[in-house]
């Protein structure tokens, strides 16, 4: 028999990665709006996202590449 983790009631659910680094980023922004980019951490923006802080960081290497990512969005001409 081996050891397994306690059973939480939730079932893991896989999304793209596009999906999955959306969550991030809308996580990031609320939690950057809320406290500030300094009083904000990672495992903040990632409970936010509902996902590990080594899931936050399969998408994103660090925090300032969370808000570069997040600035590039808001500079990004849109093409309609």
């Amino acid at each position: 028999m081996t050891d397994s983790p306690p059973f939480t009631g939730r079932k893991r659910v896989r999304l793209a990665p596009a999906v999955r680094k959306r969550l991030i980023l809308d996580a990031a922004l609320a939690e950057f709006a809320a406290n500030g980019f300094g009083a904000t951490s990672t495992d903040k923006i990632a409970q936010r996202a509902g996902l590990s802080q080594a899931g936050l960081y399969a998408h994103f290497e660090s925090k300032d590449a969370i808000l570069v990512a997040l600035f590039e969005e808001l500079l990004e001409p849109e093409c309609e």
